[in-house]
């Protein structure tokens, strides 16, 4: 099995650390960990680092009623929010003949329990069928596993927001570079880019937009008509 050579911006690492990467971000991340033994080695690190900040830390004196307090507060706020995708070694699960990492299992296998169509493939554009994830994130945001055929082109485009591709199966090639088993490709929108899928098989991928996809020519639009359905 092949090891990654594109990874986790440092940024993206360290919010994921700390517990302040969104859910899509943070699932990401989680599936890359699972997949890339480099950046697991960084995680720890940064987490080690982090715990010796707070050890340093001196006591704070709390108040004699911090603790009824806390309680009210657990009280008013709600059901919790569900906890961040974790990343996991365990064997990958199979969705539909493609073997994934463990994070994603529970964004899965809940639309199935469920009876919700959704949560199988679906065709999006001729060559790309993709499911929508149920995480917790802003409307504009779109967290979808996408299936590409051999040989797709996603046409010219840029994007009003950062777009997270990881790839588990298969490979995609964009402005020289290969993305295979394992891989981030990260774009903000300063970036316009064409992707295409190798023709040693369909790939499958996590992508996270953050933003609409700006589609740079006629083809392009029509194809983000469609995967915008």
């Amino acid at each position: 099995m092949s090891t990654p050579t594109h990874h986790l911006d440092d940024d993206v690492l360290l919010a994921y650390v700390t517990g302040t990467a969104t859910e899509p971000v943070s699932l990401l991340a989680a599936c890359h960990l699972t997949l890339c033994a480099t950046c697991r080695g960084h995680a720890a690190a940064a987490e080690m680092v982090g715990g010796a900040l707070l050890d340093a830390e001196p006591a704070a004196a709390l108040s004699e009623d911090a603790l009824v307090r806390m309680f009210a507060r657990l009280d008013d706020d709600g059901p919790a929010s569900p906890p961040a995708p974790a990343a996991s070694t365990a064997e990958p699960f199979v969705f539909e003949g493609v073997p994934l990492p463990r994070p994603l299992a529970r964004y899965l296998s809940l639309g199935k329990q469920r009876g919700d169509s959704r949560r199988a493939f679906r065709f999006l554009a001729p060559g790309v069928r993709g499911v929508d994830l149920p995480v917790v994130a802003p409307p504009a945001v779109r967290t979808r596993l996408l299936r590409l055929a051999p040989g797709v082109e996603i046409p010219r485009h840029a994007h009003a927001a950062p777009e997270f591709t990881l790839v588990f199966s298969g490979s995609l090639s964009e402005g020289g570079e290969r993305y295979g088993r394992g891989d981030v490709r990260f774009l903000d929108t300063a970036g316009v880019h064409v992707q295409r899928v190798d023709s040693d098989g369909p790939c499958v991928a996590l992508v996270v937009n953050e933003g609409a996809l700006l589609p740079q020519t006629w083809r392009g639009k029509l194809v983000s008509l469609l995967f915008d359905h």
